[in-house]
């Protein structure tokens, strides 16, 4: 028979646990702690999740934290290692007795198609996955990591992207977890000179979810990232960035939005830290909420911390519901009430959709919106 319960409970048995964070500490403001600590769950109930199907691509599968599925890539090779990180996240410190190995992941030349990395959570308990990727100097490759699973859990992940010199990534994160489940998401990219990473991230799972997003970039890195945060019925999602400017020339372009429904609840809190070592860098945060019910909430706090004259910089933040103008207007032409909101909401996320260079991905993340080409 399974046993109940929570992850307080379970982080009294780690001898040295340096304890959680509280609301006190400004990364959780906003998050709720209490009820992540305090959420009761079963030990163990597997519960297999089905993995989209795509041709035109190859596929790693991960099952809590164990490669159980893999195509052989000439170019990758994959190990596992001793998870000998030591973190002073309380999370982290949790992650290491539940994921004692690290999966490590290296790309060493440009691949035919792109690799899905299918991470799957099927236990209903406290599961976690340790991975490390590194792309080699001067390699370009397409990355689409999916998420899902969970069931009525705590998943922690910590994962760590490294580009060597010269090197490029397109990257694809969707967070599709189960609606009951939580989770922890600990996400540091590490850029070389004249790297470059561009993604799209998109979270629409879990009802409960804080992702700590962190970058250092070195001379002319960019980082391009581009966000979706879907929320609906009682969901609540935190995006924390910290990007790092390190090196002269280094570029950072945070554009998110949140498209929240129902009682959801949605955060976005970036940093960007120009170093006096990253004269000319040019960084820039923006966030856009579209909220589609009087109980949604969006809490925005973009943030630049500047040691040098010599850069380029910005941020802005909107927040707003449907234009009644622009609905009263395309009801005039004809269209019904609904097809009418259903446009906006296409016009709102379209921009992107569009930057999703993976047809097969991008359509199943159209349709996880509500907002497939049939509706409008």
């Amino acid at each position: 028979m399974s046993r109940s319960y929570t992850l307080t409970e379970f982080a009294n048995t780690i001898k040295g646990f340096s304890g959680f964070p509280s609301s006190k500490d400004e990364a959780w403001r906003f998050s709720k702690i209490n009820r992540l600590l305090q959420h009761s769950f079963d030990e163990v109930c597997p519960s297999p999740t089905a993995l989209p199907s795509f041709d035109d691509l190859h596929t790693l599968i991960i099952e809590d934290g164990t490669v159980s599925s893999h195509s052989d890539i000439d170019g990758v090779t994959i190990t596992v290692e001793e998870n000998r990180r030591e973190s002073p996240h309380a999370f982290l410190q949790i992650l290491k007795p539940i994921a004692p190995k690290r999966l490590k992941v290296r790309i060493d030349k440009a691949l035919d198609r792109p690799l899905m990395l299918h991470y799957r959570f099927s236990q209903n308990g406290l599961v976690g996955s340790c991975v490390d990727i590194c792309v080699a100097e001067g390699v370009a490759v397409s990355l689409i990591e999916i998420l899902q699973g969970g069931q009525e859990g705590v998943v922690i992940m910590d994962k760590k992207l490294t580009l060597q010199a010269d090197a490029s990534v397109e990257l694809l994160h969707w967070q599709d977890l189960d609606l009951k489940a939580k989770a922890v998401i600990y996400e540091r990219n590490e850029l070389a000179p004249q790297s470059q990473i561009g993604g799209d991230l998109f979270s629409s799972g879990s009802g409960f979810c804080q992702h700590f997003l962190e970058a250092q970039l070195q001379e002319s890195a960019t980082l391009t990232l581009s966000g979706m945060i879907r929320g609906e019925e009682e969901q609540h999602q935190v995006v924390s960035a910290r990007i790092e400017h390190l090196g002269r020339s280094s570029v950072s372009l945070l554009e998110f939005k949140e498209l929240l429904f129902d009682a959801a609840v949605a955060v976005f809190d970036a940093k960007s830290i120009i170093r006096n070592s990253a004269e000319g860098a040019q960084a820039r945060q923006s966030s856009k909420a579209l909220l589609l019910s009087d109980k949604a909430t969006v809490h925005t706090k973009p943030h630049l911390e500047i040691y040098t004259d010599s850069l380029q910089a910005s941020h802005g933040v909107s927040v707003g519901a449907l234009d009644k103008e622009a609905l009263n207007y395309l009801q005039s032409r004809g269209l019904t009430p609904s097809r009418s909101r259903q446009l906006l909401i296409y016009v709102f996320v379209q921009e992107f959709l569009e930057k999703i260079a993976h047809q097969g991905s991008r359509e199943l993340i159209q349709k996880r919106m509500g907002v497939d080409d049939a509706s409008v």
